[in-house]
């Protein structure tokens, strides 16, 4: 096993400090490849997704969803996880970058089981934006379901009512 830890100083209290943001630099530490014959704009593709307002929301996971590995699965989705980190509240915008084909939106629960749609506001020829409200050390999961050329008809779409549960937490 390895084991690492940092301790550091800052002027204030917790709440006044940078300290979650730099335990997630310093748990999520940048590895940086180069490609040979590449010039940079090919090397930095555009964000595909950000956070705009509250500091204190963080995005911590992008991942695919547990169910696009199913073997009858419909759609394409992306996990996004986020999280409030000083125990108080916040109000943010998610943006989605215009190269993501977002369908839909929904809250989830953590082991992904959809609890309820959400209002994605996109505009033509730009990215699209969801608006999410935090309370305290709140964790939130959003999932997005890709537009594909296989789904195209609405009956491939996760709706609330069609979730699947689990049957066990392991």
């Amino acid at each position: 096993h390895e084991f690492s830890w940092a301790v550091m100083p800052h002027v204030g209290s917790f709440l006044e400090s940078d300290v979650p943001m730099a335990a997630l630099i310093y748990n999520s530490p940048l590895h940086v490849r180069t490609v040979p014959g590449q010039n940079a704009s090919h090397i930095v593709p555009p964000l595909p997704f950000w956070l705009e307002g509250a500091p204190n929301i963080f995005l911590e996971t992008i991942k695919r969803g547990e169910d696009d590995f199913e073997p009858n699965a419909s759609c394409t989705t992306v996990i996004l996880r986020m999280y409030e980190a000083f125990g108080g509240h916040g109000s943010v915008k998610l943006h989605v970058g215009e190269h993501v084909p977002v369908k839909r939106a929904y809250v989830t629960n953590i082991l992904e089981d959809t609890k309820g749609e959400l209002g994605l506001v996109s505009t033509t020829g730009a990215h699209s934006t969801l608006k999410l409200e935090f309370r305290g050390f709140e964790v939130k999961t959003v999932k997005l379901v890709l537009e594909t050329e296989e789904s195209n008809s609405d009956i491939s779409d996760i709706s609330p009512t069609m979730s699947s549960k689990r049957d066990s937490w392991v």
